[in-house]
């Protein structure tokens, strides 16, 4: 190659075979039918809670698709977003509390997958990649309200006799916000002398969700015993404070001592709530999650009694 002027190149000496009788051609053939969602998973061991989620959301496939007489998929995998799962074997551990799970799996028939993947989608709230629908974007709000049900058609017993469920006793108890801890409450935690500073994690199970633009929070003691700690320790106020960059509203605290288990409702939590929010997790799942990592006080001499 010789530079023979100005954007010019004199290339000599070249060889080169005549053309064949076949054309290269590039062509996608049909290989099944492929469908993926996504998840977001937060909390303590995020990573672990995943992969679980995603075992087990493939396990109940698999069920449906057996159920109604379809064969297996054809493939599946499992990708933890934001974990190096790209990396594989060169990924590194990271300490991350938030990761999307994608599931993607494929089968030889569409209508295996069309018929499965709406029972699996309301399994784990997953959100599934869909063909965008023409038209205007649309934005709906979530709500609720209460309606007499004198005044709705329909409402009502075989005889015509309106419905109601009415609340006795303990529960007409656990209906009613507890405002702060009781002295007694207060009292027993004391009595127990020196505390320990742990993560809510290890002296409660949680569990959230929304209802409309409200989080709806439920903490389980491990232990009856832990019960006056978790509700000494989990004030409204101290939950509004530490989820004070989603919670904009009010902390309401609801006691259940049947369940040993305290009810936290936050409202104006979700940016909307629903297709209303902008945010990843619209429905609140992560809200108790990350409420499990609040700093409580444990006695010492408590977490020493009771089974680790």
């Amino acid at each position: 190659m010789e530079q023979a002027g100005p954007h010019r190149v004199l290339v000599t000496g070249a060889r080169g075979r005549p053309p064949t009788s076949t054309y290269k051609v590039s062509a996608t053939t049909p290989a099944g039918f492929k469908v993926s969602g996504q998840l977001t998973i937060v909390g303590i061991d995020a990573p672990a809670k995943a992969r679980r989620t995603g075992e087990a959301l493939l396990e109940r496939g698999r069920r449906l698709l057996r159920e109604s007489g379809f064969a297996d998929f054809l493939a599946t995998n499992i990708e933890l977003l934001g974990t190096e799962s790209a990396y594989g074997p060169h990924a590194r551990p990271l300490p991350t509390r938030e990761v999307v799970l994608r599931l993607t799996v494929t089968h030889a028939e569409r209508r295996a997958l069309r018929d499965v993947q709406p029972r699996v989608r309301r399994a784990g709230h997953i959100v599934v990649a869909r063909h965008h629908r023409r038209g205007r974007p649309s934005l709906g709000v979530a709500g609720a309200a209460a309606v007499r049900l004198a005044h709705c058609e329909g409402a009502g017993d075989a005889d015509g006799h309106a419905r109601r469920d009415d609340v006795h006793g303990d529960a007409a108890a656990a209906a009613s916000p507890a405002r702060a801890g009781t002295a007694c409450d207060v009292a027993e935690h004391a009595a127990r002398g020196p505390g320990k500073t742990v993560p809510l994690v290890q002296i409660a199970f949680g569990r959230s969700g929304d209802k409309g633009d409200t989080s709806n929070i439920g903490l389980i003691a491990r232990h009856p015993a832990l019960l006056p700690v978790l509700k000494h320790q989990v004030m409204p106020e101290r939950v509004k404070e530490y989820l004070g960059h989603l919670v904009q509203g009010r902390v309401h605290r609801y006691e259940l001592p049947g369940i040993h288990a305290i009810n936290l409702v936050c409202e104006r939590a979700l940016g909307g709530g629903g297709m209303a929010s902008l945010r990843n997790d619209a429905l609140g799942k992560g809200m108790a999650q990350m409420l499990l990592d609040m700093p409580v006080e444990v006695p010492e001499s408590l977490l020493r009694e009771l089974p680790s």
